[in-house]
């Protein structure tokens, strides 16, 4: 009988299967949005996946997952279909319509009326092209409906707004998958953060629930934020903010906010001033800080809570991402009796993280370690952590001077903002001791002299530096779904730009799957400026050299690795894609011509990095500048040149169009004839008009028909002309044969 049963259950499966792969395929609500994405590489990607995982609405799926924006959504409707997009909804919305119609029959065919007119009435919905939603409406009022496009969950927002405010709380907690019940930490707690979880207020429990999903997605803030029409919840997860869910404003802009400031312990009846507050909670077993701030916007109370896990202060050093030599050599500097250890950086750029990896490398039970922190956000276990306070008169400098009579191996300034603190943290690193500490400047060199400028007399900065890094931080590709580009979709001047630096012709590509969300993209790494002093710099420092010299001697000594190099290794090695990499690699050739940086490159990559432009001599991150003024439009053909390869910046109107002219690199425009301010023409006449700028190439596109326009558009300096509707394909197409045969490159 067993062997009966075993040779029946394959047979079974193998049925179960069968009827599987026989079943009609899921088609989505809004299956006629196939068609106005159809020139969407990533929408194509993702469809087979969606149709498996059964979602109602494509749109939205697509939306939550930042395939594509809602405002490139919005357009390419508009566009294939003629139906206009409506998002301030509240604005159009007369409250007497909805009495017309009962919440099954919205919910049902996802609209919400808007206005009524004597034999029409206009509606938003998730399906405008709906022929029995259309019928329905007509026979139910007597008046011909006019469809416009919104997004699923708006709409929905609005339906639960206007028809079942009280029930909307449990429809979204149904939607937040918990994993781990969610605790305040406090002695002093009212007693509803002593209820359990699950006797919790519905609206406690779907603040527990976003704080939840928030931390399972390693997210390093949340932003609850208003507009007309409704309330967003975004996460920032690797740098990067992703649309969580929106929420009726009925729901977040009152009980939400004042159940952020309560668990916080802020003022709920204070709406007009910013407050800042803390709070600490358990998720399942792991304790989380979390730090509040509230500020008044024109539509409501935003709230940003910033999620401080104890564990990114216990990142190993080897996990940073560094370049591998690059990593042994800082590891050799950790080793040194005294010295300034200096990483800089914009904010938000990891110095903190880093300083705590390089702390817990060296911390042992033989170290005296202390830190000077504004504020303390992480616990470090055998280090002594001093958080200032400059009300009670704990400064830097003062702290400073106080650590250096307590015996300290090393110390940590958590930063130098004035020349005070600058001044004692290079004196205590003259007299014995290892000291770690960040300052705000875009690279190494510069540093130098923002340290003279605070005041720090050179013959200090030589001798105390040991070695200054420039951080940033670059998205990795995710290890899961990356894939090599193929032969037919690589950019040709970027393989021979990989060619013309020694590494191999072929570079990663972010796909997207369920690991990631989709994005292609999971965790970050540091991408490094690394400028090691020798006795040859410290001379130069010390007799007051400009920047130029000290940056040429230390790439001919070897002692500094650009920014551009690391950036160019960890694009060769795989970990991230151009996109990424794009604009830590444009510097200026008489930096990578020099014979250090080819010196540099030998001892911190198998594949040298000798110039970083391409065998034509042009630069091989061809930058874009996209301008008009519709933000669809503009986005929709970013992602598309993206796609492609190049770096891409927007703006708006032509005034900023010409703006960017004088502070990026730009290889090409393509200007929107609609734009405000200064029209294309314009842009087009100044471009002429300029001697650095009069050969780029310039592409106009208009929504308009007129012949002339497209004569005036040539009359006035462009190199080309595009008439909407027109695909993304062919835009693409004409700008990579405006690039091929335009021989600028900028000249600054």
């Amino acid at each position: 009988m067993l062997s009966t049963a075993l040779r029946k259950k394959p047979e079974a499966e193998n049925t179960a299967t069968a009827a599987r792969s026989h079943a009609p395929a899921h088609a989505f609500e809004d299956e006629w949005l196939l068609k106005a994405l159809q020139h969407f590489p990533l929408v194509t990607a993702i469809v087979a996946d969606l149709r498996d995982k059964r979602v109602p609405f494509l749109a939205q799926a697509l939306v939550e997952r930042q395939i594509v924006g809602e405002d490139t959504l919005a357009q390419a409707v508009e566009t294939a279909y003629r139906i206009r997009y409506v998002n301030r909804l509240n604005d159009q919305i007369s409250k007497d319509v909805f009495a017309l119609f009962n919440e099954r029959l919205c919910r049902r065919y996802m609209f919400v009326p808007l206005r009524s007119h004597n034999d029409t009435i206009e509606i938003a919905t998730a399906n405008p092209l709906n022929k029995g939603m259309l019928n329905e409406i007509e026979m139910a009022t007597g008046r011909k409906p006019v469809a416009y496009y919104g997004i699923p969950e708006r709409i929905e927002c609005l339906i639960w707004q206007f028809y079942n405010p009280a029930g909307m709380v449990q429809e979204l907690l149904a939607r937040f998958d918990k994993h781990e019940k969610i605790r305040v930490v406090g002695d002093n707690l009212p007693a509803s953060f002593k209820a359990a979880p699950e006797n919790r207020a519905p609206v406690v429990q779907l603040l527990d629930a976003i704080i939840e999903k928030a931390v399972r997605m390693q997210a390093s803030d949340i932003h609850i934020e208003h507009d007309e029409t409704s309330s967003l919840v975004r996460y920032r997860v690797d740098g990067t903010m992703r649309h969580i869910r929106l929420l009726p404003q009925i729901l977040a802009k009152g009980p939400l906010v004042s159940r952020i400031k309560i668990m916080a312990e802020l003022d709920i009846t204070m709406h007009h001033r910013p407050q800042d507050g803390r709070a600490k909670i358990r998720v399942g077993s792991c304790e989380v800080g979390l730090r509040v701030s509230i500020l008044p916007t024109k539509f409501g109370e935003k709230a940003v809570i910033r999620i401080l896990d104890s564990k990114a202060a216990e990142v190993p050093f080897e996990r940073l991402g560094f370049n591998p030599k690059l990593a042994a050599r800082l590891e050799n500097l950790l080793k040194m009796q005294q010295g300034i250890i200096l990483v800089t950086g914009p904010t938000g750029s990891g110095k903190t993280t880093t300083l705590y990896s390089m702390l817990n490398k060296i911390k042992s039970g033989h170290t005296n370690i202390v830190t000077i922190e504004d504020p303390v956000e992480y616990r470090l276990e055998g280090i002594n952590q001093v958080q200032v306070n400059e009300k009670q008169g704990l400064s830097f400098p003062g702290v400073l001077r106080s650590v250096l009579r307590q015996d300290p191996d090393v110390i940590m300034v958590g930063e130098i903002r004035d020349r005070e603190t600058a001044d004692v943290s290079f004196q205590a690193a003259l007299t014995g001791h290892l000291v770690f500490t960040t300052v705000h400047t875009n690279d190494t060199i510069s540093t130098l002299s923002r340290l003279v400028d605070m005041g720090v007399e050179r013959f200090k900065i030589g001798p105390g530096l040991l070695v200054v890094t420039a951080q940033r931080l670059a998205r990795r590709l995710c290890d899961r779904c990356k894939k090599p580009v193929t032969a037919q979709e690589a950019d040709a001047s970027i393989i021979a730009f990989m060619r013309s630096h020694g590494l191999p012709p072929i570079y990663n590509k972010p796909v997207g799957c369920e690991d990631c969300d989709w994005t292609g993209y999971k965790g970050r790494l540091a991408l490094l400026e690394f400028l090691e002093m020798n006795q040859a710099l410290r001379d130069l420092i010390g007799s007051g050299a400009d920047e130029a010299s000290i940056r040429e001697s230390a790439l001919k000594s070897g002692c500094l690795m650009p920014l551009t190099s690391d950036a160019l290794w960890h694009l060769a090695n795989g970990d991230t894609s151009v996109a990424e990499a794009a604009c830590y690699i444009d510097v200026d050739k008489q930096t990578f011509e020099s014979n250090g940086l080819n010196r540099m490159a030998d001892e911190s990559s198998d594949h040298p990095v000798q110039i970083v432009r391409s065998s034509s001599g042009q630069d091989a991150i061809r930058k874009i500048l996209v301008a008009g003024k519709d933000a669809g439009e503009r986005g929709a053909l970013r992602l598309a040149l993206e796609a492609e390869g190049f770096s891409v910046s927007e703006v708006e109107d032509g005034d900023q169009a010409v703006a960017c002219l004088e502070t990026d690199r730009l290889h090409l425009v393509v200007a929107d004839l609609g734009m405000q301010k200064r029209n294309a023409f314009s842009v087009a006449r100044h471009l002429r008009g300029d001697a650095r700028f009069g050969s780029m190439p310039m592409l106009i596109t208009s929504n308009f028909p007129e012949e002339d326009l497209e004569i005036e558009a040539m009359q006035s300096g462009a190199d080309d002309y595009v008439r909407r509707p027109a695909s993304l394909r062919l835009i693409v197409a004409r700008v990579k044969s405006l690039l091929r045969r335009s021989n600028y490159r900028p000249t600054f």
